[in-house]
């Protein structure tokens, strides 16, 4: 679950992804979310692809984990122009967890 500076929440089904920085979310759910051009800022990152632009919010949003209500995440996503997919990263939404990935036992598990 996902709640936004202007109060707005939703369900937000993406990908974990321990290679990213921080979270990565579509460019639309900007606005959902409440972030208008004063509460964004321009900044580059990189790809897969190589150098992009996005827009980092200046203002944390409200992240839960379904299950883990008890553990509010303080989320300050970046916007990418072009993505499909929401990126959970691992500086923010992984911080407050122990995450341990078991590839030989073909296990995931989130802990705090």
């Amino acid at each position: 679950m996902l709640t936004g500076v202007n109060g707005t929440s939703s369900t937000v089904v993406g990908l974990l992804d321990t290679g990213a920085d921080t979270t990565a979310l579509p460019v639309a759910h900007a606005r959902f979310l409440g972030y208008e051009l004063d509460l964004l800022q321009q900044t580059t990152i990189g790809t897969a692809d190589g150098p992009g632009v996005a827009f980092r919010a200046t203002r944390p949003s409200i992240a839960v984990v379904p299950g883990l209500e008890s553990v509010p995440i303080d989320l300050s996503p970046i916007f990418v122009p072009g993505a499909q997919t929401p990126l959970w990263g691992r500086r923010d939404v992984m911080r407050p967890f122990k995450v341990l990935v078991d590839e030989a036992g073909e296990a995931f598990t989130l802990s705090w």
